[in-house]
């Protein structure tokens, strides 16, 4: 048998060998790090408003540009919105000064906590304008921010949940890591709320998310060279969505999709008290919902208006998406002689229907209707059977604990909810 020439044996080797480098070089590098070490947040606890006043624990160092004043002695720091723009600031009752742009507060004590509408901050309070109302923000490096963000997000678990806490912290991480790296000029980077994550400020996060947050620090989810698109939610209900199932968002994002929640047993979710729920209605109370929320809900039918004559005709899921959420909902109002009929699409179902006790949004799209009619074919009441709490896009919080308590890592966590993402330290 003939030998292969030399020239061969050598290329093939140098290509084994490229192929092994490449296997082993790991993720790749993100377009950015953070060469000053972990960055600080500006988070708005208030946004608009013409005054605010700051509980103080201890002297103070009020900072306005390059310039610094003590603040000694004082409880109480009140800031008005006062002519020219300028901020009026006073403290227990005594003028300080008005100052333009905006002012930064820290105590001389770093231990020490503000008290600003019954809650404790730490580090820095700052008080800005947009030139015609006031914003109240607390500046804190992420890890502390975080700190009075991942308990509120996925409440306060046991040991044995700690990986679950572990991927929440990362996902929290990467979501506001996006936020503060977005290079146009802002006021602040996240609101404290669920327009952004909830954070309440400096009352104590727990052991378990001090453990979590310790042992991921810097830690974010990237996809190929930049941060991830993070999302997470409540409870599935045993399927993701993908974005455009949620928002009609017309992005599809590789590692955002829709996936089957469950083990080879049952669905990690299902340990949820809203894996499975349901919501009854008359159908008065359902035309009170529809006549109240749909004109504020669906810009077209913001002039809409319904007579005396206009009844609940029918609803009507028309399509679903591949997660088995409702995509096209059509509701029929009027009599039997005249009637219309108004298209709902994707989240925009959950802000109409409501729920019907508290009125706070449906618990998520994946359901199917039960309507009951009389004799003379009206309807009488309508029953909602549900699955799943929240949007459905990403990270299953009940989902991530189901799988904490049978032994995955957070590491592998998120690989099941993000697949082809991968971690990436920044700090």
């Amino acid at each position: 048998m003939r030998s292969q020439p030399a020239y061969f044996a050598g290329g093939f080797l140098s290509a084994v060998i490229a192929i092994l480098l490449l296997s082993c070089a790991g993720p790749p590098q993100l377009r950015f790090q953070f060469p000053a070490g972990e960055p600080f947040v500006r988070v708005c606890l208030s946004d608009r408003v013409r005054q605010a006043e700051i509980g103080l624990d201890g002297d103070i160092v009020l900072q306005h540009g390059s310039k610094e004043y003590r603040v000694t002695g004082k409880s109480r720091l009140k800031v008005e919105l006062g002519e020219n723009n300028l901020l009026v600031v006073s403290a227990d009752g005594i003028y300080l000064g008005g100052f333009s742009g905006q002012i930064s507060c820290v105590h001389v004590s770093p231990d020490r906590l503000f008290r600003y509408k019954k809650r404790m901050y730490s580090d820095t309070m700052r008080i800005t304008t947009d030139g015609e109302t006031l914003f109240v923000l607390n500046v804190l490096p992420v890890e502390r921010y975080l700190g009075g963000v991942v308990s509120n997000e996925i409440g306060h678990r046991k040991k044995r949940e700690a990986e679950a806490v572990k991927a929440q912290a990362v996902l929290a991480r990467t979501y506001v890591l996006r936020k503060v790296i977005i290079p146009t000029v802002r006021l602040f980077d996240v609101y404290d709320d669920t327009r952004d994550q909830v954070f309440t400020g400096a009352a104590g996060s727990g052991p378990l998310v001090e453990t979590a947050l310790n042992n991921t620090r810097g830690i974010a989810l990237a996809y190929n060279d930049k941060l991830a698109h993070v999302y997470y939610h409540s409870t599935c209900g045993g399927a993701t969505a993908s974005p455009e199932e949620a928002w009609t968002s017309k992005q599809r994002i590789p590692y955002l999709t829709s996936i089957r929640d469950r083990s080879r047993y049952s669905e990690w979710c299902s340990i949820s008290p809203f894996f499975r729920w349901k919501e009854r209605y008359s159908r008065k109370r359902m035309e009170q919902l529809i006549r109240k929320y749909l004109p504020k809900t669906v810009a077209e039918y913001s002039n809409e208006h319904f007579s005396n004559s206009d009844f609940l005709l029918g609803l009507f899921v028309k399509k679903r998406y591949a997660s088995g959420r409702v995509k096209q909902l059509d509701i029929v109002f009027g009599d039997k002689q005249h009637r219309r009929t108004f298209t709902l699409r994707s989240d925009k179902i959950r802000y109409v229907l409501r729920e019907p006790n508290h009125e706070t949004i449906l618990h998520s799209t994946l359901f199917n209707l039960r309507i009951t009619r009389d004799a003379q074919k009206w309807i009488s009441s309508i029953v909602i059977e549900g699955a799943g709490k929240g949007h459905g896009v990403g990270l299953c919080q009940w989902g991530a604990i189901g799988q904490a308590r049978a032994g995955m890592s957070f590491e592998r966590i998120l690989a099941f909810y993000f697949p082809g993402t991968h971690l990436a330290a920044l700090y």
